[in-house]
């Protein structure tokens, strides 16, 4: 269902070759929403290797590394569990540092978060009962949001590629209101985050003739999810193939950066 899976040595040299060549380039910023068990985790594995680092805001999210037919690497990338839940955006935060340090030494050349849905959830739990800050007015959904976004811009301002893996919430109208599904985040969040990342994607399962298939959807034309996709290389349907998607996010960059120059 996942296709090829064979490993591919060096899973980010040819992102960082690229990279190197050109003088604006950084590396892409993904954001991966979709309903459990459709193969968001697996996915960013196959594409990044041991070369990132995970900071697991879920229980159990990186489960799947450890079992050998969806992980041919053949090794568990390092990782953190940060479960905390009196103060748990403070613990990814200090998470982040440490895995920004790791990148600038070499080690890590990606930095994963799966998933921020989870963190916000906890989060936003933290905001509201904690630190008693009133949901009436957004001022709950305000506070966290300053956080978050602070989070994203600073791993952003970096030559890190990063990677937030997330559950997805349907669209739902209410009083009138229509508000697109999409990454499963408090308020207008749902929209918000997802424009600060450079491609979005939808994870799911086509069904075929041959049988199901795991897929990205990516159509920013489609008002019902949001999606998004600034370098026009993602098709509406294609094979969940991540490693490809950055390849070819990565070479439309250059040829922008050598027509720029």
């Amino acid at each position: 269902a996942f296709g090829d899976v064979r490993p591919i040595a060096g899973p980010l040299d040819v992102l960082e070759r690229a990279a190197q060549r050109c003088q604006t380039m950084k590396l892409p910023t993904v954001l991966i929403s979709g309903p459990p068990k459709t193969g968001k985790t697996v996915s960013v594995i196959r594409a990044l290797g041991p070369s990132a680092y995970w900071i697991c805001a879920e229980r159990g999210a990186l489960i799947p590394a450890y079992d050998k037919e969806l992980n041919q690497w053949g090794v568990v990338p390092d990782h953190i569990e940060a479960l905390d839940t009196a103060r748990p955006f403070e613990q990814v935060q200090v998470a982040v540092k440490q895995a920004l340090v790791g990148c600038r030494q070499g080690k890590y050349s990606a930095i994963v978060i799966d998933t921020i849905s989870a963190l916000a959830e906890r989060e936003f739990y933290r905001i509201r009962q904690m630190d008693h800050v009133s949901e009436g007015y957004g001022r709950a959904a305000r506070a966290f949001a300053d956080k978050l976004q602070s989070l994203i811009w600073e791993i952003m301002a970096t030559e890190v590629m990063f990677v937030a893996i997330s559950h997805e919430t349907e669209p739902v109208t209410f009083e009138g209101r229509f508000r697109p599904g999409g990454p499963r985040l408090p308020g207008k969040l749902v929209e918000s985050v997802p424009s600060m990342f450079d491609i979005v994607l939808r994870a799911g399962v086509e069904q075929s003739a041959t049988g199901a298939e795991r897929v990205f959807r990516c159509d920013p034309l489609n008002r019902e999810y949001v999606t998004g996709d600034r370098f026009n290389v993602v098709a509406a349907v294609e094979k969940m193939d991540l490693r490809a998607i950055l390849q070819r996010a990565v070479t439309k960059t250059r040829q922008l950066d050598a027509a720029g120059g």
